[in-house]
């Protein structure tokens, strides 16, 4: 059983960086939803699948994330139907080929614990009725 089948994708708009490998050089892009598991990125150029990333999120607090950038197919097979909606409709509108998805690894206790408090955060404002 995957175990993230289980999260959630939340919406957001949440400015980050890109770092391939060990390039210290930041490709700027934005976070358009997240989860534990992983989350659907639109970074200023295109990204290959099967990068190696580290994802830098500012919220609150800056976090580095290491991931894996993810096909389509992938991360069809990661996520249920209605997980995949919002990642896939997003890869899929305009046709951008900048923006992919990314499944995190490697996650300790800190990193869990910032990514539940960006998302309770996101799903509050959901919430209160506030569109992303």
């Amino acid at each position: 059983m995957n175990e993230q089948r289980h999260h959630r994708r939340i919406p957001v708009n949440i400015p980050a960086d890109i770092y391939l490998g060990q390039n210290p050089r930041a490709i700027p892009a934005e976070v358009k939803n997240i989860s534990l598991g992983g989350a659907f990125i639109e970074a200023s150029r295109v990204i290959e699948v099967g990068c190696e990333v580290r994802v830098e999120i500012r919220f609150d607090e800056i976090i580095l994330l290491q991931g894996k950038v993810i096909s389509e197919n992938e991360l069809d097979a990661k996520f249920p139907e209605l997980e995949k909606q919002a990642s896939v409709v997003k890869w899929a509108e305009g046709g951008n080929p900048n923006s992919f998805g990314v499944e995190f690894a490697q996650l300790d206790d800190q990193k869990q614990a910032f990514l539940l408090k960006l998302i309770r955060y996101y799903d509050l404002l959901m919430k209160a009725g506030v569109r992303f």
